[in-house]
């Protein structure tokens, strides 16, 4: 430590490299860190458009789901003859995600490309609906038209401009339909 301390306060201009390389070291640090966020921010606007696009198109559903919701119970069934069968309709949640983050279809995946290098690519969406059943037991849970998403997320991690490797990430999101009214 005395070393260092004699070193620093050295007026013989010695401690210059060892500027150089602390403030080198702290710059290397800072572009770490903005590029954690970087990461993080993409994900979370993933995150936040798929759900938008899953919440899109239930709405998209709504009337068929919404008269057995407003009246407490399923949603998403229609009568025909003696049974009871579903009747939600199918969306391109593809299509909303594309329209909502700007990517373009190539192959499988969705990709967005910034200034000719690609930000992140989406594919793998499985979606889920779980229904309110038929006979509600008066829970919060049982008044909703539950949606679970799943997307593979792959965002290129750069340094110094170069791409050193891919975060790839199974992103989660869950959204409810309940009747407004």
């Amino acid at each position: 430590m005395s070393k260092l301390r004699t070193l620093i306060r050295d007026k013989r201009g010695l401690s210059y490299p060892l500027v150089a390389a602390i403030v080198l070291s702290l710059m290397m640090l800072m572009m770490v860190g903005y590029e954690y966020m970087r990461i993080q921010i993409i994900a979370s606007g993933v995150r936040n458009a798929v759900q938008a696009a899953t919440l899109t198109v239930a709405n998209d559903n709504a009337e068929m789901a919404y008269g057995g919701i407003k009246n407490g119970y399923s949603g998403g069934y229609a009568r025909s003859d003696t049974v009871w069968l579903p009747s939600l309709n199918t969306g391109d949640i593809y299509a909303e995600i594309d329209r909502i983050l700007g990517t373009k279809p190539q192959g499988g995946h969705h990709v967005k490309i910034a200034d000719d290098w690609k930000e992140f690519e989406v594919y793998g969406l499985m979606v889920d609906v779980v229904n309110a059943p038929f006979t509600p037991e008066h829970t919060e849970r049982d008044k909703t038209l539950f949606i679970m998403s799943r997307i593979t997320l792959e965002v290129p991690v750069l340094f110094m401009g170069n791409q050193v490797d891919v975060m790839m990430t199974d992103l989660v999101v869950s959204s409810d339909y309940m009747a407004k009214f």
